[in-house]
């Protein structure tokens, strides 16, 4: 699913579909695709197929994180810094940057802090998809 969602959004094979893709990639992340939570938590910081949601993008971006994405822990540190999505949390934004430089075997660059312990599972649920938006009727000229 995760595939066919990229060759999507790409339009590889057809026209390119935001809502398909934030299905398929819905249907990756629910069996835990790293890639697909942290592309949800894009769609939903972006406001692809419906309005911003910045809730739902720190919940995708924290399921992506506690698996290891460097790029999720990236995006739910800066949420932290930015308060967007709840509450700004200088802690906590702190939090998800050493086990991805850890990973790396690179030294902990956040402040000397020692490696937090893995982030809290999300208290949110996923938001429900929003139903595509109809195409405006066509103009009749005078």
């Amino acid at each position: 699913q995760f595939s066919l969602a990229v060759m999507t959004a790409l339009g590889q094979g057809g026209p390119a579909n935001d809502a398909e893709v934030r299905r398929l990639f819905t249907l990756a992340a629910e069996q835990g695709h790293t890639s697909a939570q942290y592309g949800l938590g894009r769609m939903h910081k972006q406001g692809l197929v419906g309005p911003k949601n910045f809730a739902g993008a720190r919940l995708f971006f924290q399921l992506s994180a506690e698996q290891g994405d460097a790029a999720a822990q990236f995006e739910l540190e800066m949420m932290h810094l930015e308060g967007l999505g709840g509450l700004e949390n200088l802690a906590e934004a702190r939090r998800p940057c050493a086990p991805a430089e850890l990973r790396l075997g690179e030294a902990p660059l956040c402040d000397g802090l020692v490696p937090a312990p893995p982030l809290a599972p999300p208290t949110l649920t996923p938001p429900p998809l929003a139903p595509p938006t109809p195409p405006a009727p066509p103009k009749v000229a005078p």
